[in-house]
């Protein structure tokens, strides 16, 4: 294990983000993810794991390595998004269960396309900029983080598709999170002064979010408009109680 650590240590030598995705429960996952964290975590760079818990039914054996598990991953790296393979069961009942699985997967492609379209984001008048050192900041020991995505004709209803969204998997609560970060994609008009006033008070006002960052990856498309958004330091009544 310490040389397949130190092949992974060389192979990112240098870079300002990594992210370390697997399941945890069985040997390979809940022993390397947390090994690979504690060796990787260091100076300014961002470490992201993605993991999953295995299914209840997968025996208490399993559980129980995953909860160790969790709690060293959650202690090494900066930013951590938690998937229960048990929300299958309700979020995607009528799949076969390779289906299910390759919908959790689209999440952590989503998770990694964004972050890489932070870079292609355009600055707003009057609204925070967000771009790649703005995730660095508020990822970098953040704790659980969350993921959402919505589609909608319009901005506002975009945005409440993606605050559901972000809880298909594991059910967060992003009350006086460490910060939000909201990307629209779509047309550079496509954001109106009330939709740019609307959204980060509705955070606040309901949620106590005071950080808000904004941007845009201008794609012309019709008829529909995406929102992702990304909340950092969140909590989760579902992990908390996992763990213990």
């Amino acid at each position: 294990m310490e040389d397949k650590v130190e092949d992974v240590a060389r192979a990112v030598a240098g870079k300002e983000l990594v992210i370390v995705t697997g399941g945890l429960g069985g040997g390979t996952g809940s022993g390397g993810i947390p090994v690979i964290g504690k060796r990787l975590k260091e100076g300014k760079r961002v470490t992201i794991a993605v993991v999953n818990i295995p299914f209840s039914s997968e025996g208490d054996l399993r559980r129980r390595n995953a909860k160790e598990s969790l709690k060293e991953v959650m202690a090494v790296y900066d930013a951590i998004f938690v998937n229960f393979n048990d929300k299958l069961l309700t979020v995607h009942p009528g799949l076969s269960l390779i289906n299910a699985f390759r919908h959790m997967d689209k999440r952590l492609e989503e998770i990694i396309w964004f972050i890489l379209t932070l870079q292609e984001a355009r600055p707003l008048p009057g609204l925070i900029h967000v771009d790649f050192n703005v995730f660095k900041k508020i990822a970098k020991n953040a704790g659980l983080c969350t993921f959402g995505r919505g589609k909608a004709p319009n901005i506002g209803d975009a945005f409440f598709e993606a605050l559901r969204n972000k809880d298909l998997y594991c059910k967060h609560d992003i009350t006086g999170c460490k910060g939000v970060i909201i990307e629209v994609i779509g047309p550079e008009n496509s954001i109106s002064p009330v939709d740019a006033t609307r959204v980060p008070e509705y955070l606040s006002r309901n949620f106590n979010i005071s950080d808000v960052y904004w941007g845009v990856k201008p794609e012309w498309v019709t008829g529909v408009l995406e929102v992702c958004l990304l909340a950092a330091g969140v909590k989760s009544q579902e992990v908390e109680s996992f763990i213990g």
